[in-house]
């Protein structure tokens, strides 16, 4: 078609995960989604098995812009993708698969663009590139490492990340991966490790974004516990090695040495459950620390306003939702200075430590939980200020412009005024995200 302004464009949406009310990658895939066809007319590729939640929350909220096209292997290949370990694999040979589809919506609605969403992986660019039309890939994450000064945290699983690692640098030799970098009109990068890696391999025109968003809740609750209730650390997520889990304990336990009087609740299910009983009973803390399921998320509203300031202690993530999500609710963020965090998070609304060891970084974390704890007016004001930063830079909303600029961008070949290089030899046109304070 021929772009003029105002008018809607066609856009093909490659969405592996995609579900309505959910975290992680579903409800990135979901959301963008939602963004895209604010302003576009969207045709999103997705799995069957997302089919249902899809349909029920369109029937609730009818969205006219937004059509679904399911596609999955044939039943003898599914197996694959019972087992963790299949996960991946399944991933790959389903966006094999899916150039076929496409290819056939394609001929049906000439697309204007084609974006693929989730998942986020560095590794896995998928296929449509080769349908024609700009190719927009992002936001897209991972090429974070986890830093050599905790691996005491993984035990004997620490050799199963360095292999990770080692896989996700030697894919720059993937030629699959180089001519999609290259191929792309604009490529979304997560969080700096993954724009430095794609800048490496030679993207030419390459923005950071957050993969994930927030809606701010409709109500601030104003970022500090009921005053009958003691001070209150709250820390969610998977219990998985990777999510720090261990770590946090062990500031837990330097609280109560420093005669800290608080209480600590977890949320979160995963394979190290029973090793998080045992670890409380080791370190003492049965009398401060509480551990949930995962919670509905309703409940996990109600947990953020009961709580203080929240505790990220992920030793690699590309971003973290539950970070948005605490400081959607008014409460500041300890975490590391690192990976998506470290630009997430600024001076105002949180604290971030630096990693050079281990001591140093529990010593570190503890300091700024207990300066928080002591100090009621500063928390609260950086819960006041998490809020803002929450819904400022991170809305869903605000992507959604995003989107509409960097459509129109790659169909006129200007980006923000900027014109972008097309040639063999590409220019870096870097926009960066929000400023860290590290």
């Amino acid at each position: 078609m021929t772009e003029q302004p105002g008018n809607p464009l066609r856009v093909l949406l490659s969405a592996y995960a995609c579900e309505p009310d959910r975290g992680s990658e579903p409800g990135v895939g979901w959301n963008w989604s939602l963004q895209a066809a604010r302003h576009h007319d969207v045709w999103v590729l997705t799995r069957n098995n997302n089919r249902a939640a899809i349909e029920q929350a369109l029937a609730a909220n009818p969205q006219p812009r937004l059509r679904f096209h399911y596609y999955d292997l044939p039943p003898w290949l599914r197996f694959w993708k019972r087992k963790e370990r299949g996960i991946r694999l399944y991933y790959i040979l389903w966006q094999l698969g899916v150039v076929r589809e496409a290819r056939r919506l394609q001929r049906m609605h000439p697309f204007d663009v084609v974006h693929h969403v989730t998942f986020n992986t560095v590794e896995v660019p998928g296929l449509l590139w080769l349908l024609g039309p700009p190719f927009v890939w992002g936001p897209v994450g991972g090429a974070q490492e986890p830093p050599e000064a905790l691996r005491s945290y993984f035990g004997g699983r620490w050799y199963r990340e360095r292999l990770r690692v080692w896989r996700k640098r030697l894919s720059r030799f993937n030629p699959l991966l180089r001519t999609a970098v290259r191929r792309a009109s604009v490529i979304l990068a997560a969080n700096g490790e993954t724009e430095r890696r794609l800048l490496a391999l030679g993207a030419a025109r390459c923005l950071r974004e957050l993969e994930t968003g927030i809606v701010l809740p409709a109500a601030d609750p104003g970022g500090s516990a009921p005053p009958d209730r003691p001070f209150t650390i709250m820390w969610a997520g998977s219990l998985t090695l990777r999510k720090g889990p261990r770590l946090a304990l062990d500031v837990m336990a330097a609280l109560k040495g420093r005669g800290l009087t608080f209480q600590a609740v977890f949320v979160g299910g995963g394979p190290l459950r029973d090793s998080m009983h045992k670890w409380i009973r080791d370190l003492g803390l049965e009398a401060e620390v509480v551990l949930l399921h995962e919670v509905s998320h309703g409940a996990m509203g109600r947990q953020y306003a009961m709580s203080d300031v929240f505790l990220f202690s992920s030793l690699h993530d590309t971003s973290g939702n539950v970070v948005l999500e605490a400081m959607s609710h008014g409460l500041p963020v300890i975490s590391l200075d690192q990976h998506g965090v470290k630009d997430m998070v600024d001076a105002e609304s949180g604290i971030k430590v630096p990693v050079r060891d281990l001591g140093q970084v529990v010593n570190d974390l503890t300091d700024s939980i207990e300066r928080l704890a002591r100090d009621r007016a500063l928390r609260v004001a950086m819960g006041q200020a998490a809020r803002r930063r929450a819904g400022d830079v991170y809305g869903w909303a605000r992507k959604g412009e995003l989107l509409q600029r960097i459509y129109r961008s790659v169909v006129t070949c200007r980006l923000d005024g900027v014109e972008l290089a097309r040639s063999s030899q590409p220019t870096a046109v870097n926009t960066p995200g929000p400023p860290s304070s590290s």
